[in-house]
Order: structure tokens, then C-alpha cells, then sequence
């Protein structure tokens, strides 16, 4: 199943720039949303985090992206040299001794197998003022989306 997944985002991965330019209302809209919720200068982790548009938008003090597609990463690593990103699966996501102000999942929720286990890893890198900011876009705009 995981292979699957990153065979899937690893396809969509070249064209991932001209869907976000397709749907740019969408991915307008979500960058508003979270810079809005999310200050700047504060240190970010953002579990599945794509090419990094969203982390590189919210201009973090420190920001870090995880994501299992090896080939959106390279893009995020392009686009982004000031931020880090590193390549795993958040379901196994180790602690590395590291806390965030605030933790983002964006659109990456309905990916999860176990959602419950995610969130348990991730308090491994809160303290007690983390802000975990959570988002996942409603299927019922799939056909808006795809008309784009």
C-alpha cells in the first residue's frame, strides 16, 4: 500500500506545479488560511509537505517538510535550499530530539492508514503552547477542482 503511494505522488510529482497553477483559488485560499493561523518566525514542521509551497508561504524561523514522494521532495529541495526536508513515512516518524511551534498537516489526513498513530508520534516533537493545525479539503470540490 505505502509503495503504491509513493509510486502515485512520485507520478503527480512533475506535474504538480501546473495543478497548483490550475486550482491556484484553492491553494490561494489555503496559504491565507494557514499564514493567518500561523505567525511568522515561529519554527514549522509540516507532515506531508509535497514540493514545500505551503511551508516555504508561512516563512518560518525554522521549517522542516516530511513527505513520502522522494520526487516532490527534489522539487521542494529545488524551489526551497532554506528550508529542510527529509523523506519518510509520518506513520513511523521517529522523534529526533527536535520541538515545533506549530506542526501542519495540510490535504494529507485522508492519505493516512492510521490517523491515531500519527498523532500520537507527533507529540514527540510538541511542548505544551505547540500549535497543531489540521486541514483536509472536502471531495465534494473534486469536480470544481478538476474543472480548474
Amino acid at each position: 500500500m505505502k509503495q503504491e503511494q509513493v509510486q502515485k505522488f512520485d507520478l503527480l510529482a512533475p506535474e504538480r506545479e501546473k495543478w497548483i497553477r490550475r486550482n491556484h483559488y484553492y491553494y490561494r485560499e489555503q496559504r491565507r488560511y494557514f499564514q493567518f493561523l500561523v505567525p511568522e518566525g515561529r519554527s514549522v514542521l509540516e507532515l506531508g509537505c509535497g514540493t514545500g509551497d505551503l511551508l516555504d508561504a508561512l516563512k518560518p524561523s525554522r521549517g522542516v517538510g516530511i513527505d513520502l514522494s522522494g520526487a516532490m521532495l527534489e522539487q521542494a529541495r529545488r524551489k526551497f535550499p532554506h528550508l529542510e526536508f527529509r523523506q519518510t513515512d509520518i506513520e513511523v516518524l521517529e522523534a529526533w530530539g527536535e520541538t515545533f511551534d506549530v506542526i501542519v498537516l495540510s490535504d494529507v489526513i485522508g492519505h493516512l492508514q492510521d490517523i491515531e498513530i500519527v498523532l500520537k508520534r507527533i507529540k514527540h516533537f510538541c511542548r505544551p503552547d505547540t500549535r497543531i493545525v489540521i486541514s483536509y479539503y472536502n471531495f465534494l470540490w473534486e469536480p470544481v477542482l478538476r474543472l480548474g
